[in-house]
């Protein structure tokens, strides 16, 4: 083979996987998301970007990341950001040890303020606890959702004009195995069982299957990587 044929040949196959790549990326935003797992270090953040950009460039879909490190401040490009400080997220009292820890916002109106304004946002949460972090999601993603589904009731055709891709970086930090069965989640995970019928799609991705809940992944489209040992299943292996 020529060295043309060999450079024709390999732009076919790259424009191939780039095709491939984002029907992937688009199946996952009509069917409610996609869960991408693996071991530290092996191309999980990069492979979010990546996700997160194709979405950015579509008219019609709204992007919302969460992240807890850095990471995506440096590498999410053209994205207004928007930090959640620890002291933004106060604690109320709970008065016996049978009642779930709650929270408030403190700027929720700021964060309103946010979503009203721009279509992308990254919210940074400089939080170090899993808890506030998931509260923080949640009244996000339940705000979002009343309004899609405000808009749905109201539109001639019923439909959503816009969809949402939530994009959530170590998931397991906000959703983990336990957490999923909390009286606090049942607003949430309603809002992520009828997603799909709103238009909304969660990209979520953890270091392990076993960590992240189980009732929230086993609806999402699977993006397995390099896994821990434990994590791989006669059922995986098939």
């Amino acid at each position: 083979m020529t060295n043309n044929k060999k450079k024709e040949q390999s732009n076919i196959n790259s424009h191939s996987e780039n095709v491939n790549f984002e029907n992937f990326i688009m199946q996952g935003l009509r069917c409610g998301g996609v869960h991408i797992v693996a071991s530290k270090s092996h191309g999980k953040s990069r492979l979010m970007f990546s996700m997160f950009s194709k979405l950015q460039e579509q008219e019609n879909v709204r992007c919302i990341a969460f992240d807890g490190s850095e990471t995506w401040l440096y590498s999410a490009s053209k994205v207004e950001t928007f930090t959640v400080q620890e002291r933004d997220i106060v604690s109320q009292e709970v008065t016996t040890t049978d009642e779930i820890e709650r929270y408030s916002l403190k700027n929720w109106n700021l964060v309103k303020l946010a979503l009203s304004e721009h279509k992308n946002i990254l919210f940074r949460l400089k939080s170090r606890k899993p808890s506030k972090r998931g509260f923080f999601v949640r009244t996000v993603v339940n705000y979002l959702d009343a309004l899609q589904r405000a808009e749905k009731a109201q539109s001639a055709n019923h439909e959503n004009t816009k969809s949402i891709a939530y994009f959530i970086e170590e998931a397991q930090d906000c959703f983990s195995s336990r957490s999923s069965a909390r009286l606090d989640m049942e607003e949430f995970m309603c809002v992520f069982n009828e997603a799909r019928n709103n238009k909304e799609a969660f990209y979520t991705a953890s270091q392990r299957l076993t960590d992240f809940s189980k009732t929230i992944r086993s609806k999402q489209l699977p993006c397995i990587g390099k896994l821990a040992s434990e994590d791989i299943t006669r059922h995986l292996e098939g």
